[in-house]
């Protein structure tokens, strides 16, 4: 066999076992809806489903379909991070999907990492839409800047200084991991961080961080990981408290 066909005949080994277990997956969750009368039971096929569909990332093509599955799944499954991470997997790939906003949108509602009245305009619309809305008003700003007059002139400067405010915002929304740094998020439960990087250490001051919260990853020994919120507080979580987020590594 040529080493072409050698790659050839590997390449598809993993798509075949990535649709055999969507269908494993896919079968585990249409059990979990038909046992309504049955919560207990529904919840361990949905938990078995959400495994499923975890375990054909990046054996199946990757659809919008796909991570609604999976994110419902993981939903249903009472694992509202879980299905919130996947959320945001699917969105990196199709930025505008209406359902997965609508799932992320719900659950960040539900566990109150949103007030409910915040309109999110980054999103609301799709990223492509906004950033072309902001480039029509930034060419209608040098228009005025070259083309018009006194008031007109003063309007078309303060148009593109707000057009590239607008679009540096969006830039830093879309990118929230600088550096080497990781994002994370605080798992199903809500947690205090350690002092330092093992259960001996005392915890820190303050409210425990509530699931959900995002966290950024300034560097881990072994199971620990030093962390920092959104406010600046920097302290230690073990792995098990936290889903990291490796699209962003």
């Amino acid at each position: 066999m040529t080493p072409g066909l050698f790659v050839l005949f590997l390449s598809s080994i993993p798509f075949d076992l990535g649709l055999e277990d969507i269908k494993v997956a896919r079968d585990y969750y249409n059990q979990g809806l038909s046992l309504k009368e049955n919560p207990t039971k529904a919840v361990a096929l949905f938990k078995q489903a959400a495994a499923s569909f975890e375990k054909c990332e990046g054996h199946v093509s990757a659809s919008p379909v796909y991570f609604r599955e999976w994110a419902a799944a993981e939903l249903l499954a009472g694992k509202s991070v879980h299905s919130l991470l996947v959320c945001r997997k699917g969105l990196r790939l199709f930025s505008c999907d209406p359902q997965l906003l609508k799932i992320r949108a719900w659950i960040e509602q539900d566990l109150t990492l949103k007030s409910p009245e915040r309109l999110d305009v980054f999103t609301g619309s799709g990223s492509k839409n906004f950033f072309m809305a902001v480039g029509v008003f930034n060419l209608l700003g040098w228009l005025l800047v070259f083309l018009g007059h006194e008031n007109p002139r003063r309007m078309g400067i303060l148009l593109v200084c707000g057009c590239l405010l607008l679009a540096f915002l969006m830039l830093e929304k879309s990118n929230p991991s600088k550096g080497n740094n990781m994002l994370a998020m605080v798992s199903e439960k809500s947690v205090l961080l350690k002092t330092g990087d093992g259960y001996s250490y005392p915890d820190h001051v303050g409210p425990p961080l509530k699931q959900g919260t995002e966290l950024k990853v300034i560097e881990n020994h072994d199971d620990w990981f030093l962390v920092e919120t959104s406010s600046g507080k920097i302290g230690w979580i073990g792995r098990k408290d936290i889903l990291i987020d490796w699209g962003n590594y």
